[in-house]
């Protein structure tokens, strides 16, 4: 080696010319010295560039003026531990989970960016402080165990808690965890589940009111599968037409005869129009095991396939005896979704392909000073002048090739420049074309600022070390010193004449640290690691090359490297290496390296074991066709002709992100978010291996089916209902004191039964179709039920169109509520107008409200209409409570229903009294023996 060029035996070609301009400047005196240079690469023997931290220092002539005749350069290979930091940074940076390391004691030691993206806290305010005060208080107790539990060795696996966000919302969080017992620490991922339970919730909340609204409105719904000629029937169906459930859905035949024999014919008629194609609603009567009479309306309407074929019919059944409405038709509606809030804490905003607004949220228009509806209609060129063009043109590209964009820009708004990081989603129409982009960003200035200022501190830290070299000494075989390097003060704090002053090298070190027949053997002993003191006593990890020579008078020389920083780096290594290996073991995603050229998995950790059931070596075994075998078919193409190609396209640092199905090794289909980025490039530039996060999705996809289903069944019972029902929101003041409500969505039947259009009902305000005092009644009465949670039950008359609605109010989620009611008019203009009628036979009403035996006015739906004290003594009830309750449910015990329902049938045929005895049941619970009389009413064609 000695005698070679090391400028073209140790440089590759793309620095050695750089370096040979500094040499020669530094030789010929035109710069002093010569800093330490970080990141400069080598070439081993075999021609492998290696990355290198060179030291370098300056040798002088003592005896000619300080004539500079050389340097002294040593290089210290920082290749593993740069490709160890690259490989932690490329999995925290693709991470999207929380991923922390974290002391027993209680703090924060280490996190990944995206904590600041989950919670809203930047790094430094969750680092400051102990990690007990960002969880829900009502979590201590069981976090302190769980912290015990990995105190004590233990992994934790699923582990939920809640994190506060900084803006006071909750976000839920599910831990793996394993604890590193000698190092006090332990290493934590966590995934961000607040949206599932939201999902969770909002299913359960649109069940409960699907089956909430069945049950008081009294209405059950079917559907036949003309295909498989199948039908459904709800649990309030059986109810509504008195079927046991137990049975099942009847044959149509079985069903047909079920109605009154006058009814049939109608009713085969609308069903065999209906599979036609022609909605039908008619009422018509169905006869009770008890012989009683009920009125139906029952509605259907068919529903077709993609090809425009009936694949369906389905409908409602309401049982409406005594509540014959006007109006029965049913007007379909639009669907209309509406947002009814505007909380999102990211910018969000839609524009179409010419590069106008469409919508903006809340967030979006604070940036820009103002509200959501004064930037509607507006161009790119008025928000962003000066860079319009450049946002409409990549509009513009996103909506015509449809290919994902994730990029971060720093963007000028009216209160000063901030960093945003955008994604660009699609907006389709009916038949799938991308119409519009939905543009999502988040504001990352705070983060860009950090960057920053790491930038700063790695240039100082550079600095630093510039000033570090090795220190060089010859002595002879006693020790004495013959040569010291002009930088040893570096080192060793000692300038050149203190050192000499020591005598000796041993005064230096303060002992021996070799053999002197072991050197005196073997000529050479290298890397001997020994510990010393500076002049201030601060301590130095030196690695010590000793040689037997002849120069300068001497005999050995030392060359003292001081590796103090080298010992830390390793240690910070193996540090590095324990926390990749551990995040891999721990993480319940898979993380892989996939090599595209030889289409076969180069790395892939435990998580391959928790999602799809393989093994890691099961999944070595697959080689080159794993990709093939367990992708779904469907997936697999879709992945052959679209992902595959953006990995050639792809850019360093660019995510590739697909969803796809992977088959269990149980046989089932598992959903998986693949979240990738280039790991390895060959020689020429081409992407060679790539590296990869999956998280198994198959969980949020149920529930988004569920809950596409729920709201599928609560839209369709919304629409064809014939009861009222309107979603209502309600406001308050900054005192929690309800103000207002807002009837947000209303189905047609609520349109027909209050006599308004749904334009001039949806969106309006309590307070904007009522007179202040009804207004404020029903205002408070509705926000108590908001606020308590319990259903409420009132009887409300609309004096516009002259009708009065029984009225059922209970609370949805957060501030929202459902009333809905039903016409209840004819019932209490025929109770009026039999109370006129006594009125005006006063005496007559005066004998019947004092008469010693119990009297009181029915209706066939059950219901009880006026009554007479000696009957309210009967029953233990008050003629409020009565007109509430059914006698027919309430009063009647069951033994008894067959034969008042036979007898009332006598009463229907012969429209003549009917006596008989039965029993009562009292408000108490205790049973009265009574003796019945009963009338009935008829009207000119001979109904009840």
């Amino acid at each position: 080696m000695i005698g070679l060029d090391w400028f073209d035996t140790f440089l590759p070609i793309s620095t050695r010319e750089e370096v040979r301009v500094i040499f020669n400047r530094l030789m010929n005196g035109e710069i002093k010295d010569l800093e330490d240079i970080e990141g400069f690469k080598a070439l081993t023997k075999n021609g492998e560039e290696r990355i290198m931290f060179w030291h370098n220092s300056l040798i002088k002539d003592k005896d000619q003026d300080g004539k500079i005749i050389g340097t002294l350069s040593s290089g210290e290979d920082i290749t593993d531990r740069v490709k160890a930091e690259d490989e932690r940074d490329r999995i925290l940076d693709l991470s999207s989970d929380l991923i922390c390391v974290a002391s027993m004691d209680g703090y924060f030691k280490y996190l990944n960016p995206a904590w600041e993206t989950i919670l809203g806290y930047s790094l430094d305010e969750l680092l400051e402080r102990p990690f007990i005060d960002f969880i829900h208080p009502e979590d201590h107790g069981k976090n302190d165990e769980e912290v015990e539990s990995l105190s004590e060795g233990n992994k934790t696996i699923n582990f939920e808690n809640r994190y506060i966000h900084k803006d006071g919302s909750i976000r839920n969080i599910i831990w793996n965890a394993t604890p590193v017992k000698e190092d006090n620490v332990m290493y934590c991922i966590g995934k961000d589940i607040t949206e599932r339970k939201k999902n969770q919730i909002k299913i359960e909340q649109l069940n409960f009111a699907l089956e909430a609204a069945q049950e008081m409105a009294k209405v059950g719904y079917w559907s036949y599968n003309i295909i498989t000629r199948t039908q459904t029937w709800s649990d309030q169906m059986y109810k509504v037409l008195g079927r046991d459930p137990n049975l099942g859905p009847p044959e149509y035949n079985e069903h047909k005869e079920s109605w009154h024999q006058d009814d049939r014919e109608m009713f085969d008629e609308a069903v065999n129009e209906c599979i036609n194609g022609q909605p039908y609603n008619i009422i018509i009567r169905k006869i009770f095991n008890d012989g009683s009479i009920h009125f139906i309306n029952s509605q259907g309407l068919p529903r077709y396939d993609d090809d425009g074929n009936i694949k369906e019919l389905f409908g409602t059944s309401q049982d409406i005896t005594g509540i014959i409405e006007s109006e029965t038709a049913l007007v379909e509606s639009e669907e209309r979704y509406r947002t009814l809030f505007d909380n999102a804490d990211v910018l969000v905003s839609m524009y179409d392909i010419d590069g106008r607004c469409i919508v903006m949220n809340r967030k979006t228009a604070e940036m820009f000073g103002g509200k959501p509806e004064d930037f509607t209609g507006k161009s790119f060129d008025e928000l962003h002048p000066g860079d319009g063009a450049e946002y409409t043109q990549r509009i513009k590209e996103f909506i015509k090739t449809g290919n994902a964009l994730e990029f971060d820009d720093e963007v000028k708004f009216p209160a000063g420049d901030r960093w945003l990081l955008s994604k660009v989603n699609p907006v389709k129409d009916s038949e799938g074309n991308i119409f519009a982009a939905q543009i999502i960003s988040q504001d990352i200035t705070d983060r860009k600022i950090l960057e920053n200022e790491l930038k700063e501190s790695e240039k100082l830290h550079r600095e630093v070390l510039s000033n570090i070299s090795d220190a060089v000494f010859i002595t002879d075989d006693k020790g004495g010193f013959t040569y010291v390097c002009p930088n040893v003060e570096v080192i060793f704090g000692y300038d050149y004449e203190q050192i000499f002053d020591m005598k000796t090298i041993y005064s230096l070190f303060g002992q021996d640290i070799f053999e002197m027949s072991e050197l005196q053997e073997q000529m050479v002993i290298r890397n001997i690691e020994f510990e010393c003191q500076d002049s201030n006593g601060n301590s130095h990890d030196l690695l010590i090359d000793l040689k037997k020579v002849s120069i300068k008078d001497g005999s050995i020389l030392y060359t003292c490297r001081d590796i103090t920083d080298r010992k830390k780096a390793e240690d910070a290594l193996r540090l590095t290496q324990e926390f990749n290996e551990t995040i891999l073991n721990t993480s319940p995603d898979v993380i892989y390296v996939y090599d595209i050229v030889e289409k076969k998995n180069i790395y892939s950790n435990d998580g391959i074991l928790t999602v799809l059931g393989y093994s890691v070596l099961e999944i070595k075994e697959m080689g080159s066709k794993i990709i093939q075998i367990l992708m779904h078919p469907d997936d697999f193409k879709i992945y052959r002709e679209k992902t595959i190609p953006k990995y050639i396209t792809a850019k360093d640092g660019q995510f590739i992100i697909h969803e796809y199905r992977m088959k269990h090794k149980d046989g089932t289909w598992r959903w998986l978010n693949a979240k990738e980025s280039i790991f390895l490039r060959d020689d020429k530039g081409n992407p060679r291996q790539i590296f990869g996060i999956i998280t198994d999705i198959t969980e949020r996809r149920l529930a988004d089916k569920e809950l596409k289903n729920s709201e599928e069944k609560f839209r369709k019972l919304f629409e064809n209902t014939p009861f009222g029902i309107i979603i209502n929101q309600i406001t308050w003041d900054d005192h929690g004191k309800p103000v207002d409500f807002i009837h947000a969505q209303a189905n047609p039947a609520a349109s027909i039964q209050l006599g308004m259009n749904l334009d001039d009902l949806i969106g309006t305000k309590a307070t904007e179709i009522a007179d202040e005092e009804t207004a404020a009644k029903f205002i408070h009465l509705y926000g108590e039920v908001v606020r308590t949670g319990k259903p409420l039950r009132l009887e409300q008359y609309f004096s516009h169109h002259d009708r009065t609605l029984d009225v059922t109010a209970f609370p949805l989620i957060g501030d929202f509520f459902i009333t809905n009611f039903y016409d209840i008019t004819d019932q209490k203009k025929a109770d009026k107008a039999l109370q006129e009628s006594l009125d005006k036979e006063k005496s007559l009403g005066d004998i019947i409200r004092s008469a010693s035996i119990g009297i009181a006015t029915g209706y066939p739906d059950g219901r009880i209409g006026i009554s007479n004290e000696a009957f309210q003594r009967l029953t233990g009830y008050s003629n409020e409570e009565l007109s509430m309750i059914k006698w027919n449910d309430v009063l009647t015990p069951a033994k008894w229903k067959e034969i008042e329902g036979k007898k009332l049938v006598e009463l229907l045929k012969t429209k003549k009294p009917v006596t008989y005895q039965k029993e009562y049941i009292r408000k108490d619970g205790s049973i009265v023996p009574i003796e019945l009389v009963v009338h009935g009413k008829f009207d000119d064609e001979g109904n009840i």
